[in-house]
């Protein structure tokens, strides 16, 4: 039974024990989640493959083009770690090899499915407050708003931000299900959640912070939130329950243990080694930037420094009245309450631990690191509306004015995402001239073709587009031809400076009129 505070008659009132309790907790709000992230999103379903995609899905295609394909042990190979011995993500890889084997080289599919993964994980995130008693208004709106975040777009309209996607989804599946087992006593759920942060560990190095958020919720909400057990009772004593808690959280650390060991096994090495970002180029590279887009997340491109820094300071704001709440209604909030708002601060600064080298150089004003901050943003959304909604307040006047004032982010979250999704649409309109015009120019390369591509007039939308030399994969893919070269060029005010060129095609993309054309064919 739930720990009661001898406090008066507030803080003793019961909190829902299942889902009758609680008229929100049933399929419709998923549904709603859902129909939202879809009109939200709706035009990234026509958006193309950009940058790391063309690694992903384009590569894997070309890979089974050579003879490989689904039950070629070269494509075991590639659902491990790919082509960049860093990163063990399987769960990932292996999605894009099933998309890649179904639909080819179609951008859609991914766009569908990382759709389907955010509106999914503000659903678990309203359900996993659910079950850690928050109140229905303290875990619909953050749910709400974590569907709309102007964060978002870089993790859902890019197809390869799914790799941000599909970790969140199982950390807060795990946790959701631990809560349900904690509940209910049930095995199945407690299967469920390993299962659960298995999945999120192969999807991404950041759920490792599993090994924390586990065994801190069965420390704090054990004996808030658990039935009791067949067999247990007050003649236990102290240590019985203890030693239960560390039967109980031992497969978690064991599974840890196997994935440090799989890493050791395939890669060489437990933790992939990073070079934190230099503090250079002003706002832009700065760390009071990164905390901004925490705040604010909407991009200076589309957006004043005005608007940004009302935004960041509404935000503000508001957390500081949440956090004026909690300590004013500390001691009389009831312990599952005080427990959940502890909980959500100490996941949301673990979540911050995979992002600290951003935290500390700062990202890039265009947000195209965003999807960084992904589960940090869920959590401080919680932690938010939680301290807001579930404490301190006396009478009905005072919690109508903080859901309001939550309220009033949805309107300016959709504006806002619907805004930062031009940078990515205006990069896919970028790829989509450069593949199509050069099809219709040059229908059919010959034999071993070398294609030199070279960007001119550089805007935000082509940074996007030229971040990393991933056009040869693209352009191999729009032909269905391995045995392109292609060559990609940065900006170039000469087209004398590019180099010599005069062994194949030279392309020219002038992003400010929209063409691409033709140069030069091949001259020797």
């Amino acid at each position: 039974m739930p720990e009661q505070s001898d406090k008066g008659p507030r803080e003793n009132s019961p909190v829902p024990q299942d889902t009758g309790d609680n008229p929100w907790f049933n399929p419709a709000f998923f549904f709603l989640l859902g129909a939202i992230a879809l009109i939200a999103y709706w035009a990234a379903l026509d958006n193309t493959l950009l940058c790391d995609d063309y690694y992903l899905l384009g590569r894997d295609r070309l890979h089974m083009f050579g003879g490989g394909g689904l039950g070629d042990l070269s494509s075991l190979r590639w659902i491990f770690y790919a082509e960049y011995p860093v990163h063990l993500r399987p769960v990932v890889l292996s999605a894009w090899l099933l998309i890649s084997h179904f639909f080819g080289v179609e951008p859609w599919p991914t766009h569908l499915m990382n759709i389907f993964l955010h509106a999914a994980t503000a659903w678990l995130l309203f359900w996993l407050l659910t079950r850690l008693r928050a109140g229905r208004l303290a875990a619909a709106l953050p749910a709400l708003l974590f569907a709309l975040t102007p964060i978002a777009p870089e993790a859902v309209t890019w197809s390869s931000g799914d790799v941000d996607l599909f970790p969140l989804f199982f950390l807060l599946l795990g946790l959701g299900s631990y809560a349900v087992f904690m509940e209910s006593g049930r095995r199945l759920w407690y299967g469920a959640s390993l299962l659960a942060m298995a999945l999120a560990l192969l999807s991404k190095e950041m759920a490792m912070t599993m090994v924390v958020m586990i065994p801190a919720m069965e420390l704090m909400f054990g004996n808030v939130i658990r039935r009791a057990a067949p067999g247990s009772g007050p003649g236990d004593g102290r240590r019985r329950p203890l030693r239960q808690a560390a039967i109980r959280i031992a497969p978690f650390l064991v599974l840890f243990a196997g994935y440090l060991a799989l890493r050791r096994a395939i890669l060489g090495t437990l933790v992939q080694g990073s070079q934190l970002p230099s503090i250079e180029g002003g706002f832009a590279n700065n760390p009071l930037f990164t905390i901004t887009v925490l705040l604010a997340p909407f991009s200076n491109i589309y957006f004043s420094a005005g608007f940004i820094a009302t935004a960041g300071v509404y935000t503000l704001l508001l957390l500081i009245v949440s956090l004026a709440q909690v300590v004013s209604g500390w001691s009389t909030a009831d312990l599952a309450r005080r427990r959940l708002w502890l909980f959500l601060l100490m996941v949301f600064v673990v979540s911050l631990g995979p992002v600290s080298s951003y935290l500390i150089g700062g990202l890039n004003p265009d947000l195209t690191r965003s999807h960084f901050l992904y589960m940090a943003t869920a959590f401080l959304l919680s932690l938010l509306a939680v301290g807001l909604l579930d404490f301190g307040w006396r009478g009905k006047r005072r919690p109508l004015a903080g859901a309001i004032a939550l309220v009033l982010l949805l309107p300016v979250y959709f504006w806002g995402l619907q805004t930062n999704n031009r940078y990515w649409e205006d990069a896919a309109m970028v790829e989509s001239v450069i593949l199509d015009e050069m099809v219709r120019i040059l229908p059919e390369p010959p034999e071993n073709a070398r294609i030199y591509l070279v960007l001119e007039g550089e805007t935000q939308a082509a940074r996007i587009y030229w971040c990393k030399p991933m056009l040869q994969t693209a352009v191999r893919s729009n032909y269905n031809r391995y045995d392109i070269k292609v060559v990609q060029e940065g900006k170039s005010d000469r087209i004398e400076d590019v180099g010599d060129t005069r062994d194949g095609y030279l392309f020219i993309y002038d992003e400010s009129i929209n063409e691409l054309r033709l140069e030069h064919p091949p001259q020797v």
